[in-house]
């Protein structure tokens, strides 16, 4: 008769038996912790694997996908190799257009310098009119409707403005956008989203979606046509999450004709922005002074400046802004070779009080030898805390070069230990090739030499 008893199916194993821990068994806070051990840009590989495990993986490993899409090097957005701003786009928005769940995942955005070679896309334009305002009525909904017919209509026709429009729209996950220039400049489409993003801020979240650009940190990008105006900069500092802030042609005002801003632009505090930077600059003194106020915890400042064939070529005093607003600065780019005519004796007093007013934080500082009058005056002024001094647009190196050496054992400049003398008149490839205006990256003696400059070292 057969026994009613369950028979035991593993009979030598202990009752007090248990099955081994797995990675799956853990609590999600841990396997959170092992995947933020993961570099989100080169591990990548690593991290869609475990997404695909089960549905606990992908919960967990989704918000640390990061895509890269760039115009240029392998990315897993692959675009064909691309001479122009416009093309990138182009392609960048073609390729939204058929997988729009990209979007969510394209953490970074990079493009090469801008040319004058187009060569772009070729597709039946009121084919993609259609789908891109299909696409930006189901992902967009919050954005107006005007702006998005607006948008669509323009974007068959590869305009540069469009399509950055629609990205911006698009991408809300981007947390590091690069774009040299576009070739066309930036239009009103790109800033009326800019606008909508600030007043975006003051408005609750719909959904799952989040507000436009409301993950940028770091933001760079040039218009070498149109030019930026104050206000654009000021609401770009308006962006919470914004660290890294550098705009190309930045001035009081712009050239061309330009949608109205907000009616009432908030205050704004970039308390989390470190590094600015300024390239082809042509902002006045009081111009400066409304940015620099904005940026409590500004560390980083490189200016570039430009004279957009004004004359006489005299640059703005940027002394006020900075005794005002500078004094936590531990980085200073001042590039005033641009400009040809001689500096006031009261332009010069004031940069040199300025630079005065600036002991305690600075370290690394590059300035215009046409900014002050002699060596003397410098070493004067010059904060105790600097220990790197880099002086542009140097001229008869050799023989006017010397007397700069003795600030290397000047007992007030107890920290100085190097100052590099770059020779050039404006427009010389010698204090531009070297000396960049974006970040902080100073030459080695080898690139003074390069160039004819002198380096002294103690």
């Amino acid at each position: 008769m057969r026994s009613s008893k369950p028979r035991d199916t593993y009979p030598l194993r202990s009752k007090s038996w248990k099955p081994k821990a797995s990675m799956n068994s853990l609590p999600e806070e841990l396997l959170l912790r092992v995947v933020e051990q993961l570099d989100r840009k080169y591990d990548a590989d690593t991290i869609l694997s475990l997404r695909g495990v089960n549905r606990k993986w992908r919960r967990i490993a989704t918000p640390y996908i990061y895509i890269t899409a760039s115009g240029f090097g392998e990315t897993f957005i692959e675009q064909p190799r691309i001479e122009s701003s416009t093309d990138f786009l182009s392609n960048l928005c073609w390729k939204l257009s058929h997988q729009p769940q990209l979007s969510g995942f394209i953490k970074e955005m990079v493009s090469e310098p801008w040319r004058d070679v187009r060569r772009g896309l070729q597709f039946c334009p009121q084919f993609l009119r259609s789908v891109y305002c299909n696409l930006l009525s189901e992902a967009a909904r919050d954005v107006p409707r005007d702006l998005r017919r607006q948008i669509a209509s323009e974007m068959p026709s590869n305009v540069a403005d469009a399509l950055f429009a629609f990205i911006l729209i698009m991408c809300r996950q981007i947390e590091t956008l690069v774009i040299e220039a576009l070739d066309t400049g930036c239009g009103p489409r790109t800033r009326e989203v800019i606008y909508f993003a600030l007043k975006q801020q003051h408005m609750p979240l719909q959904g799952r979606a989040r507000h436009v650009l409301g993950s940028i940190k770091s933001f760079r990008l040039g218009d070498y046509v149109n030019g930026f105006c104050l206000t654009d900069a000021l609401c770009l500092l308006s962006l919470p999450t914004l660290e890294h802030l550098s705009l190309g042609n930045l001035g009081d005002n712009c050239i061309d004709e330009q949608p109205e801003p907000p009616c009432v632009i908030p205050k704004p505090c970039a308390r989390n922005l470190t590094s600015l930077a300024l390239d082809s600059c042509h902002l006045s003194g009081k111009g400066l002074t409304k940015l620099l106020a904005a940026c409590p915890n500004l560390q980083t400042l490189n200016i570039r400046m430009r004279t957009r064939n004004v004359k006489p070529s005299r640059p703005p005093c940027f002394g006020g802004a900075l005794e005002d607003h500078g004094k936590g600065l531990q980085f200073l780019y001042l590039d005033t070779t641009a400009f040809d005519d001689d500096r006031t004796p009261e332009q010069s007093a004031h940069f040199l009080e300025a630079l005065d007013s600036l002991d305690g934080s600075l370290k690394w500082l590059v300035i215009t030898r046409a900014d002050f009058t002699t060596a003397e005056d410098l070493a004067a002024a010059l904060p105790k805390s600097v220990y790197v001094l880099i002086i542009l647009g140097f001229r008869g190196v050799d023989g006017n070069a010397s007397p700069f050496q003795s600030l290397l054992y000047d007992p007030r400049l107890p920290n100085l230990r190097r100052i590099a003398c770059l020779p050039g008149a404006p427009g010389d490839l010698g204090h531009s090739a070297y000396c960049t205006s974006l970040g902080r990256c100073l030459p080695t003696d080898a690139d003074v030499r390069k160039c004819g400059g002198t380096t002294f070292e103690r």
